[in-house]
């Protein structure tokens, strides 16, 4: 199954060999792009406000209102991370974990917008590209290297089969670091 977001039509199900139309219906909430698989038959996406977990009919199973601080997602993939936990970014810059129920565990504030999503490692490292700078937080949520001024960057850096951190640099470049990358 492949699926578009468009608002206001909500969420598109298409067969993914044939394109086939499966299903279509009116989320009767703002969607943005960016819904992700998260597990068998369920969906991450993000609106406006909010992010939700819906069905693979678009059933939502919860909704986490980040309204109330009038935050907006980051209009960006979220990231599923160790045990199931969800990442996601907000426009002011914080970086959010939910838990796989849509409870908030923790929340760090970045020093910027984010310029892509955040990146998470199978060592529980994320890595979040924020105004230029290359950030590294702990599974825990505590910032603790900023790769800024030998690293800077303006999009979200990839992890390698190796477990090679490789990001393009704002100057054209291309850097490669080895795992743990913090040295």
């Amino acid at each position: 199954m492949f699926l578009i977001t468009d608002w206001p039509l909500g969420v598109l199900a298409l067969d993914y060999e044939s394109g086939k139309l499966l299903w279509e219906k009116d989320t009767q909430f703002t969607t943005e792009p960016g819904c992700v698989s998260y597990a068998k038959n369920r969906i991450l996406l993000p609106t406006t406000n909010d992010l939700s977990l819906v069905d693979n009919r678009s059933e939502k199973i919860w909704t986490h209102k980040f309204s109330a601080r009038n935050d907006k997602i980051f209009r960006i993939t979220p990231t599923v991370f160790s045990n199931s936990n969800i990442l996601c970014v907000l426009e002011d810059g914080v970086l959010a974990c939910l838990s796989p129920q849509g409870n908030i565990l923790w929340q760090t504030s970045a020093v910027g917008p984010p310029s892509g999503p955040p990146i998470a490692s199978t060592n529980n490292i994320i890595y979040l590209v924020t105004d230029g700078r290359l950030i590294a937080v702990n599974g825990d949520g505590k910032i603790f290297k900023d790769f800024a001024p030998d690293i800077r960057t303006d999009i979200s850096p990839i992890i390698d089969s190796e477990g090679n951190l490789i990001v393009a640099l704002s100057d054209g470049g291309i850097c490669s670091l080895a795992p743990p990358h913090l040295q």
